[in-house]
C-alpha cells in the first residue's frame, strides 16, 4: 500500500470511524498493525515482536480497527443497481 492510500484510510478511520489515539499508541500505529496482520497473514506473536507491544494490546487494537472498518462499510461497499429490462446499453443485451 502506498503512502497516499494509507493516509486516506487513516483519515477515514480517524474522522468517520471515530478512532482516537491512546496514551501509548497512535492511530497510525494501530492502522499499520491492522494492515500488517491482514496483508501478510502474520500471527499475533510476530506483530507483537515487530511493533514491541504485548499480544493483548495487538489483539485489542486489531479489534478496535476492525470495528471502525465495519462502521465504514457504507463507504467501502456500494450496493449494485439492477439493470432494467428495457436497457438500451449494448453491454447488457445478452442478459
Amino acid at each position: 500500500m502506498d503512502r497516499a492510500s494509507f493516509h486516506k484510510l487513516y483519515h477515514l478511520v480517524r474522522t468517520i470511524g471515530g478512532l482516537k489515539s491512546s496514551r501509548n499508541i497512535s492511530v497510525e500505529e494501530k492502522v499499520a498493525m491492522f494492515l500488517t496482520i491482514l496483508s501478510h497473514h502474520t500471527k499475533n506473536r510476530c506483530v507483537k515482536f515487530r511493533f514491541k507491544r504485548s499480544g493483548q494490546m495487538v489483539s485489542k487494537h486489531f479489534h478496535h480497527i476492525l470495528n471502525c472498518i465495519l462502521r465504514l462499510h457504507y463507504i467501502f461497499l456500494v450496493q449494485a443497481k439492477p439493470v432494467d429490462e428495457d436497457s438500451s446499453d449494448a453491454r447488457w443485451w445478452k442478459f
